[in-house]
C-alpha cells in the first residue's frame, strides 16, 4: 500500500494556491497555530483524517476529491518515470 501522504499534501498546497490562499490565511480560518498547518503540509508531521477533513470543508473541495488528485498525481509521477506506482514509491521511501 502506497503512503499517498507527501501526495496529498501537494494537492492541498495547489488547492491553497489556485484559491491565491497562504498557508496562513488557510490557518487562521482553521483557528489552528500557523506551524501546525505548516509541518502537516511540508510533511514533517501526519495529517490526520479528521485534519484532512477540516482542510477540506475549509477549502470546499471534497477530502475524496483531493485524494483522488494526489494518487492521480503519484501515478503520473511513476509512468513518467515508466515505474509501476508501488516501485515508485518504494524507491521514494529507499531516497529519504
Amino acid at each position: 500500500m502506497s503512503n499517498l501522504q507527501p501526495w496529498v499534501s501537494a494537492e492541498i498546497r495547489a488547492e491553497i494556491g489556485r484559491q491565491d490562499l497562504t498557508r496562513s490565511q488557510l490557518s487562521d480560518r482553521l483557528a489552528w497555530h500557523r506551524m501546525r498547518i505548516y509541518r502537516k503540509l511540508d510533511n514533517y508531521s501526519v495529517l490526520t483524517v479528521d485534519e484532512l477533513d477540516a482542510i477540506a470543508e475549509m477549502l470546499k473541495v471534497p477530502a475524496a476529491e483531493l485524494m483522488r488528485r494526489a494518487d492521480e498525481a503519484r501515478a503520473c509521477a511513476a509512468e513518467a518515470l515508466n515505474l509501476e506506482p508501488a516501485v515508485y514509491e518504494h524507491a521514494l521511501v529507499g531516497a529519504a
